[in-house]
């Protein structure tokens, strides 16, 4: 079944052939039916008649990759009446709102709580009555819990394969960060602050060094993974001697 898309000041509508994936737009966190060409390096995005181009370049670090990774993913699935017992509490999924009569959007929340009410039937068809208590994780009501109709969510369809031009560009630009040598943060976490490090990448390229792990128990018990520790004291000591 086809997804149904956003359009901010237009109506919602079935995107047409070709929009085979979901892109959460950078100026509102909105989802969008969407559509991407890779061309040699460069991945062309098109969705609500906007046009974007990423490049390999572009990426400072793994951090901002990941980022822009993040908002690719395939289509969300609009549920049946029947199939209301899907959505339990904590299931991740896509909610639509009307800003007004022609200004539906789509973000991400969860399923918080379920007033199950007893169906009816119109013309042989069933209609859910249920209401689903879902809280914002995106948007400007992000935290904020609301009750939809079943009408109003879309099934997010986590572990399905993406579009294979977007994989194929992002492990494109994996591998120009690795070959760049830019720096990737690891963060430390402690009771009562945040702590960054940063290691340059060709750092963590030394062979089987790379998959070594430590851990060590700091004074109020909590643990932090002190990740690439011999690898760097292994990099520091050639460079000394």
């Amino acid at each position: 079944m086809s997804a149904t898309a956003a359009i901010p000041g237009g109506k919602s509508f079935s995107p047409p052939s070709g929009y085979n994936l979901e892109f959460r737009s950078l100026a509102d966190d909105a989802w969008y039916a969407a559509r991407a060409i890779l061309s040699g390096k460069k991945l062309a995005v098109k969705y609500d008649d906007l046009d974007f181009v990423f490049e390999p370049h572009r990426f400072s670090d793994l951090d901002e990759l990941r980022d822009y990774e993040s908002r690719f993913r395939s289509v969300s699935r609009r549920l049946q009446d029947s199939e209301c017992k899907k959505l339990c509490k904590k299931k991740a999924v896509c909610v639509s709102h009307s800003f007004h009569e022609n200004d539906n959007r789509f973000y991400d929340a969860t399923v918080d709580d379920v007033i199950e009410r007893e169906h009816s039937f119109s013309s042989g068809k069933e209609v859910c009555k249920c209401v689903f208590a879902v809280v914002w994780q995106k948007g400007p009501w992000n935290g904020y819990v609301w009750h939809k109709s079943i009408e109003d969510i879309r099934i997010v369809e986590s572990g399905s394969e993406l579009d294979p031009d977007v994989t194929r560009f992002f492990n494109m630009a994996r591998k120009e960060i690795a070959a760049s040598g830019s720096a990737s943060k690891v963060s430390f976490f402690f009771p009562r602050q945040k702590m960054e490090l940063t290691i340059i990448s060709p750092l963590m390229e030394l062979g089987p060094w790379k998959k070594m792990i430590g851990k060590m128990l700091i004074s109020d018990g909590a643990m932090i993974d002190m990740l690439f520790w011999l690898t760097i004291w292994k990099r520091t000591y050639l460079l000394l001697h």
